[in-house]
C-alpha cells in the first residue's frame, strides 16, 4: 500500500489533513480497528468499529449530508475520509472537493 492523503474529522470539531501510509495509521487515526462506514464513487469513510461507545460526531454527520450520503445512524467517533479504492483495492487520496466540504463545516461550527 502506498501513502495517501486523508482527512480526519474528530468528535471535538477539529478537521485535519493526515498523510497515511497504511492500515495501522488508519487504525490510530480512528482509535481502534477500522470499519468501512460508506463507499461511494468519490469517497470512502472509515470509523472505529466499536464506535457506539464513542461520542457522536456532529461535523462528520453534516459533511456526510452535504455529500449526499444518507446514513442509517449517526457517526460516532472520528471519521477518516479517503478517496475511492484504486483498481488494486488500495486507498487513494481524499478528493479536494470532499476535503473542502469537511474544512468548511468545521469553520461553520466555530461560528
Amino acid at each position: 500500500m502506498s501513502a495517501f492523503r486523508a482527512v480526519l474529522i474528530g468528535t471535538d470539531g477539529r478537521v485535519q489533513d493526515l498523510a497515511c501510509d497504511g492500515l495501522r495509521m488508519m487504525q490510530r487515526a480512528v482509535g481502534g480497528y477500522i470499519d468501512l462506514l460508506f463507499l461511494t464513487g468519490e469517497v470512502s469513510g472509515f470509523v472505529n468499529e466499536e464506535g457506539h461507545g464513542l461520542p457522536p460526531n456532529r461535523i462528520a454527520g453534516r459533511v456526510c449530508a452535504r455529500l449526499g450520503l444518507r446514513l442509517r445512524q449517526p457517526v460516532f467517533g472520528p471519521l477518516l475520509l479517503v478517496g475511492p479504492p484504486s483498481r488494486h483495492g488500495d486507498e487513494t487520496d481524499c478528493p479536494d472537493g470532499v476535503r473542502a466540504v469537511a474544512f468548511e463545516e468545521a469553520r461553520r461550527a466555530e461560528i
